[in-house]
């Protein structure tokens, strides 16, 4: 069985006390096609397009190129493989200098293993990635940096026709540059831990609300922070 897939999806974040200047509205667009090898095998690629506006001006452009392998191993089981490559161009610059340039290409080489629980409608995941983040800053560039990234998490659905979906992230971030001292990198350990509701409204629309929790711990002092944010929108699947 052969599947093309189509989608749109957009959020928006508000933020109170105003500070409006940080609000922002993120758009995907994908495409995709998807192919049944045999019966527990299937290959898909899928391309994406993310668009990010904060406070009415463009922030960020990303394209976003993913191959992946999906194999059913039992009736409880699977196990999926992808290779994500992102190109990003960052539209509002964080300041002046080559160095410190943000736009590039990462490369993202992940494993993630699902579980359905017997008797339940509950299903489980853990997983493995790790990226290679090249800025144009080039070699050294403060921002290329090198990311292993643990997750697990836990799908399961509710009443009123509404599905949750529980995660939590543990990433390693070993950067080139931004050190807290003269020959030391930056490294930051950052945790992320989601709770996704969704509900279909008609066919192939859903909405959802999302909250997410970020605690992000680094070497370098200035980039230690802590987030809390709940963000709500709308898939489209067409």
């Amino acid at each position: 069985m052969n599947r093309r897939l189509h989608g749109y999806g957009i959020h928006t974040d508000l933020y109170e006390q105003d500070v409006e200047e940080v609000d922002s509205i993120r758009q995907n667009a994908w495409i995709g096609y998807q192919r049944k090898i045999v019966d527990d095998l299937a290959v898909s690629l899928q391309f994406a397009d993310e668009y990010i506006h904060v406070d009415g001006k463009g922030f960020s452009n990303a394209l976003l190129l993913e191959p992946s392998a999906y194999w059913r191993f039992a009736e409880w089981g699977s196990i999926q493989v992808k290779h994500q490559i992102g190109f990003i161009n960052y539209l509002l610059p964080l300041l002046p200098g080559p160095m410190i340039d943000r736009d590039g290409t990462f490369h993202d080489l992940g494993v993630t293993v699902f579980l359905d629980v017997p008797k339940t409608d509950l299903r489980i995941r853990a997983g493995y990635r790790h990226r290679w983040t090249f800025t144009e800053g080039g070699n050294g560039g403060f921002f290329d940096k090198d990311s292993d990234t643990f997750v697990i998490g836990a799908t399961h659905p509710l009443p009123f026709d509404i599905t949750a979906d529980f995660s939590f992230t543990r990433q390693w971030d070993d950067y080139n540059g931004i050190g807290p001292a003269a020959g030391v990198g930056r490294e930051d350990r950052v945790d992320f831990f989601s709770i996704l509701l969704t509900r279909p409204v008609i066919p192939n629309v859903q909405i959802y609300v999302r909250y997410d929790a970020v605690n992000d711990e680094s070497n370098a002092g200035l980039f230690d922070y802590r987030q809390d944010s709940i963000a709500a929108g709308i898939i489209w699947d067409f």
